[in-house]
């Protein structure tokens, strides 16, 4: 993937959500242009395929759900353009994947925690891909390499599963003010004996993935109970333990139903009090979790 000085890229993405970086640093790096698209923008696609064309614009990313919302226009499907796809956040589906194909020049699946430093591995998207039904995550960026290791932090063969660990220059150093989160014992920023005998710091992603005959990464599913909801990371004990700090409410269990992108929390309490309402919750709540983590049922 490659981008200079003739490139425009359209920031999306709000500069609180990680993946907003790309957009805001690469163009200065590489002399381009950045076009940031404002809040009624990305809620209109008129609007927004306006200012696609308007500043020709040649590189966007997004969540496979944003895509698939810009991708129901059907002024965007009427011609192919030349714009580059990068699409990450979610599981990239084989629907999202063949609408995006016949959509623009170039399709990238990307995927990377935000505790590696946004993108860790790149996987450009072909036709083949779409014919084997399962879209890979690719293969490590620079400075970047791939661990994959059973229970015992011994690496995997291929075809067969096993946890991601991610060592490189993007591992981040813990997390900010949170330091009894990183000196507890399931604290995932580890160090890796690698085969060379060579010590490295890595993160314990919490991803099952394998390698397949192309060396190429394969997402499988989640070794815990964190989902992604709209491209945000949801830890359901987390939503609960939040839950059960209210005075009012003396159990809470919290349930993930649906495919991606319908996928949906659905928060079910015991109270002591039978007037305890919604509303209510929701304020409660707004303290103590995050706000996009909100927009479900209680």
């Amino acid at each position: 993937m490659s981008f200079d000085s003739e490139d425009c890229f359209l920031a999306l993405t709000d500069y609180t959500f990680d993946i907003a970086y790309l957009e805001l640093l690469l163009p200065l790096l590489s002399g381009g242009c950045c076009v940031i698209a404002d809040e009624e923008e990305k809620q209109n696609r008129g609007l927004l395929l306006e200012k696609i064309y308007q500043h020709n614009v040649t590189m966007i990313q997004a969540t496979p759900t944003y895509w698939r919302y810009l991708l129901s226009h059907s002024q965007l499907l009427e011609r192919r353009s030349p714009l580059t796809v990068i699409v990450g956040g979610e599981m990239l589906d084989i629907i999202c994947a063949k609408q995006l194909l016949a959509f623009a020049a170039t399709v990238w699946n990307a995927y990377g925690p935000t505790e590696t430093t946004i993108w860790s591995s790149l996987h450009r998207v072909t036709q083949q891909d779409i014919d084997n039904n399962v879209i890979p995550i690719g293969y490590p960026i620079a400075n970047t390499r791939f661990h994959i290791l059973n229970k015992f932090m011994q690496a995997m063969p291929q075809d067969v599963p096993g946890g991601l660990y991610i060592s490189g220059a993007g591992v981040a150093d813990g997390y900010l003010n949170a330091s009894l989160k990183t000196e507890k014992k399931d604290n995932p920023f580890v160090v890796l004996t690698l085969p060379s005998g060579e010590s490295c710091k890595a993160y314990r992603t919490g991803d099952k993935v394998c390698l397949n005959m192309n060396n190429q990464l394969l997402f499988c599913s989640r070794y815990d109970e964190q989902v992604k909801i709209r491209g945000h990371r949801v830890a359901l004990p987390e939503v609960e333990g939040a839950l059960l700090q209210h005075s009012s409410i003396v159990e809470a269990a919290v349930k993930c139903w649906g495919i991606p992108p319908q996928n949906y929390l659905v928060a079910y309490i015991v109270a002591y009090k039978k007037e305890l309402n919604e509303d209510q919750l929701r304020n409660y709540l707004r303290d103590q979790i995050y706000p996009n983590q909100l927009k479900n049922r209680l």
